[in-house]
């Protein structure tokens, strides 16, 4: 699969389809800031090449996943072995793209949240109080 658009692979490198403007992760995987050629749109690049095979495959596999739930935050993917990428919009509090995918909402449609964003979990239920004994019955002698 080449695009995410399925308008598969016409051998057109990704140089063609975004200009880099600048590096913005240095990590493999490296991610770099670029503009759409046809559309102008501002976009993050990342570049798998750099991955050793395994590495590689695992981001893969993520990316294709939540591609099939329906996520659109993955704009453009070309998984290739000569030079595989993915593109995604740009991505606030962005430190990498494992850390980013980790942060995904499960929910398709869901607009990705930083870390930061996410909400707190919720506190654990408060102790109940014990129930109260039964009252002792005395039984008084009858007379």
């Amino acid at each position: 699969m080449c695009e995410y658009n399925n308008t598969g692979c016409d051998g057109m490198s990704f140089y063609r389809k975004y200009e880099l403007e600048r590096l913005v992760q240095k990590s493999e995987p490296k991610t770099f800031r670029a503009h759409e050629v046809s559309g102008g749109r501002t976009v993050y690049l990342h570049m798998l090449g750099g991955l050793d095979a395994t590495a590689r495959a695992g981001l893969l596999q993520r990316v294709h996943a939540l591609m099939a739930a329906g996520n659109a935050a993955i704009l453009d993917i070309d998984d290739s072995e000569f030079a595989p990428y993915v593109v995604t919009g740009v991505i606030e509090h962005f430190d990498g793209l494992p850390a980013w995918l980790d942060s995904l909402p499960v929910t398709p449609g869901q607009a990705p949240q930083s870390p930061a964003a996410r909400p707190a979990p919720p506190p654990p239920p408060a102790a109940k109080p014990a129930a109260p004994m039964p009252p002792a019955s005395a039984s008084a002698p009858s007379t």
